[in-house]
This record gives C-alpha cells, sequence and structure tokens, in this order.
C-alpha cells in the first residue's frame, strides 16, 4: 500500500501570483510572510514549514496548504522538486471541505518516472489537472531536481 510518508514537495520562495487580469497586473509574493499569509487544511498541526526561502513538508499526515486569501483570475508561477517517488499537488478552485483535487481542481506534482506511477493515466502526470486534462507534453525532469511550473487560471480557463 502507497505510504503517505512520500507526499512530500518542495516549493521555492519564488511563489508568486499575478493577480487580476492576467496581463499587466500586480505581482503578490504568497511567501513574503512566510507561512503567515496561509492556513493548514487537516493533517496533524505544524508539518509544513518556511525556512531559508523553502516552504515544504516532510509529508505523511501533513494536510493541505490554502491562502488565507481568495483569488479570482491570477498567474501563479513557483519552482518545485519532489522526492523520489514523490507525489503532491497545487490545488486551485479547491473548498476547504472535501477532496481539494476533486472538489477543485489540482495541479499534479508527480515523480513522473518512479516506478510505482509507471501505469498511471495521462492525466495523472505532472502538471496535468489531475484525473482532467493531460499536459499537452510531458516535460519533467527526475526527482531531486528544480523545476518551474507557471499556472494560470482565467476565468473557467485553467
Amino acid at each position: 500500500m502507497y505510504q503517505r510518508k512520500a507526499v512530500m514537495v518542495v516549493l521555492l520562495v519564488l511563489m508568486v501570483v499575478f493577480l487580476g487580469s492576467c496581463a499587466e497586473s500586480p505581482e503578490r509574493d504568497l511567501l513574503a510572510n512566510g507561512l503567515a499569509d496561509w492556513q493548514q487544511i487537516g493533517g496533524r498541526e505544524g508539518s509544513w514549514k518556511f525556512e531559508d526561502g523553502i516552504l515544504y513538508t516532510a509529508g505523511g499526515d501533513g494536510g493541505w496548504l490554502s491562502t488565507r486569501r481568495e483569488y479570482g483570475n491570477f498567474k501563479l508561477e513557483l519552482e518545485f522538486r519532489v522526492p523520489p517517488g514523490g507525489n503532491s499537488g497545487v490545488f486551485v478552485r479547491a473548498p476547504h471541505e472535501g477532496n481539494p483535487a476533486y472538489e477543485g481542481m489540482e495541479i499534479q506534482i508527480l515523480d513522473d518516472y518512479a516506478e510505482q506511477w509507471a501505469k498511471l493515466r495521462p492525466s495523472q502526470y505532472t502538471g496535468s489537472i489531475y484525473d482532467v486534462q493531460a499536459p499537452s507534453k510531458r516535460a519533467t525532469k527526475k526527482a531531486n531536481e528544480w523545476q518551474k511550473m507557471i499556472i494560470v487560471c482565467n476565468g473557467p480557463r485553467v
């Protein structure tokens, strides 16, 4: 059985959201105040950390993080890395109740090359809207390598 221990994602402080219209909008660094602008939903309290410019969890029962502020249209730029076998994601338009991957949308972050994920559907790999839409191409790097992701939400388009 899959252990949630492998569910770890590391996000660099360069997590920036461009608010409002995706063209010519102000930038906001979502980690400028560390975890002050975030709330943990579910999981073991205190399992998320922000140290040396890096947001991380060691996995296990970490729940997930949500910004305290809601956003309409935005462009989110982030850098991440996953450990071997890692599985995580970025939730967008997700309520705080229920499974955020299905009540909202999860942009998948995964160690696409791990043997345990070899038989997934295309809509379950990194960059997909989890179980809805596969990325136009798989361009992920191996585990432990920093990668960049840009997510644009404009009205109903993601």
